[in-house]
Order: structure tokens, then sequence, then C-alpha cells
């Protein structure tokens, strides 16, 4: 199992999203060079914006700020987290090595995102869309934590409220490429 040398990766908020992509980057190289995976989820809450509509921008900040606790409390402790934007969180699962481990956590997550929220006299009830992607020899985690931004756009445009795992095909080198290019051309030369 790999966690980041870093002090910060542990820390009891939530990291920006500038720090958690140089934490990943970090965690993807040496998951790279001793060839572990693991898990990036990106996790949004579906009706944040119709929150914020209805109930004005004291409820929807509150609605935040239980997500935000609800993500700390359930995320396991080998896994970092962060705020990506508005309505979006992403999380590094170290330990969520195979898809069914991930598929475990991210079903926690949802299950612990859509308990009720109360606050300011209200009882609210919050969906989720959740990304999955893995890192793993030759896939770097920025491309990982895209291709789960890429799959929380498709749970949503279904509806939201699920979760999606992507699957994240590792960069061709660019030696690869040439050296198909030159056969794709020269197999036309007679």
């Amino acid at each position: 199992m790999i966690i980041p040398s870093t002090p910060a990766a542990r820390l009891p908020e939530l990291l920006s999203r500038e720090r958690f992509i140089r934490i990943a980057a970090h965690a993807g190289f040496v998951a790279d060079v001793v060839g572990e995976r693991y898990a990036v989820l990106v996790l949004e809450v579906d009706q944040l914006d119709l929150v914020r509509a209805r109930h004005g921008a004291r409820v929807a900040e509150a609605c935040e700020g239980a997500v935000s606790q609800r993500l700390r409390e359930t995320i396991p402790s080998d896994a970092i987290a962060s705020r990506l934007r508005e309505d979006g969180y992403g999380m590094l699962a170290f330990g969520a090595t195979t898809e069914s481990l991930a598929l475990d956590l991210a079903s926690a997550l949802h299950e612990r995102m859509r308990a009720p929220i109360h606050t300011h006299g209200r009882e609210l009830l919050l969906s989720v869309s959740v990304g999955l992607a893995f890192t793993r020899r030759g896939v770097r985690a920025i491309d990982a934590l895209r291709a789960a931004e890429r799959a929380v756009i498709r749970v949503r445009q279904n509806g939201g409220d699920a979760t999606f795992i992507s699957r994240v095909a590792p960069p061709v080198p660019p030696s690869v490429r040439r050296s198909r290019e030159t056969v794709a051309v020269g197999a036309g030369v007679d």
C-alpha cells in the first residue's frame, strides 16, 4: 500500500484541487515505480444548485459543510480527499486496489451522502454521482482523475445518483507511435 510521504496527506480539512493534484502526481509516480494501482473517485452532489435556488445560499452552504464532513468521516485512513469544485469532491483511495474494493468504497460513500441533512429547520435529501478510475503502470494520476470526472459526467447525463467506472488506457509512448506510423507509411510503398 502506498501513501504519499507528505505530512499533509491526512489533513483534517479537505485539500485544495491544486494540492490534491500535486499529491496525486507524486503518489502516481510512486505507484508506477512499484507497479501498484489505486482508485481515483470523483463525487458530485447532484442537486446542490437546486438547493441554492430553492432555499438560499445559507442552506446550500450548510449542505456543502455536511457533505464535506461526511466525506471526511467516511474515507479510509489510507485515502486523501479534496474539494475539486463547488459541488465536486475527489479522492485518492490507496487501499482500493481492485474494482471490488473501489466499488465497496463508492457504495459506502454513496449511501452516507444520501442520508438526510437536517439544517435550518429543513430535512434535505441529496443524491450523488460517483465516477471511478484507476491508476496503474503507465497511467498518470491526472489522467485517472480526468477519466473519473468524465465518468461523473456520464452518470449525470443518465440521471445521476449512481456510480460508473471509467477504464483508462495507458498512453502510447511517442517512440511506439512513430514506429506504427513508419510501418503504416511503409506498408503502402512497394
